[in-house]
């Protein structure tokens, strides 16, 4: 006596292999989502540390563009702003001709937009 599917049963079968799939399928593609996501952050925060680096190793805070060997990226800028931080009025003087200066450093794509910034401070040539 052979037994054969009905219909019916092929039918849920079907239906649950494509939930299935679908399941398979979203998950795959959020974590495709996130992995593009953390790269591009990566990137973005690399190409952040290689301009602060520059600043950092320049001498009398230079807000020239980094050089095409230190910042390989063509679509991105990098600005560069040197301020005063806020101090105590007895700590504003400059000590021997240095003093505490802030550098923000911020890089920007092709379309004017954020893609990072850090702020740190520096102990700089008056």
């Amino acid at each position: 006596m052979s037994h054969r599917f009905t219909l019916l049963e092929v039918v849920v079968a079907i239906g649950v292999f494509a939930a299935g799939l679908a399941l398979v399928f979203g998950i795959t593609a959020g974590a495709r989502l996130r992995m593009d996501r953390a790269r591009t952050e990566a990137q973005n925060r690399h190409m952040l540390t290689q301009a602060l680096e520059y600043y950092m190793l320049v001498d009398k805070g230079s807000e020239a563009a980094p050089p095409d060997m230190v910042f390989p990226y063509p679509d991105f800028k990098v600005d560069v702003d040197f301020g005063d931080p806020v101090l105590p009025d007895d700590c504003r003087n400059a000590l021997n001709g240095w003093r505490l200066r802030t550098m923000k450093v911020e890089i920007t794509d092709k379309e004017g937009e954020s893609c990072g910034e850090i702020e740190v401070e520096r102990i700089m040539p008056d």
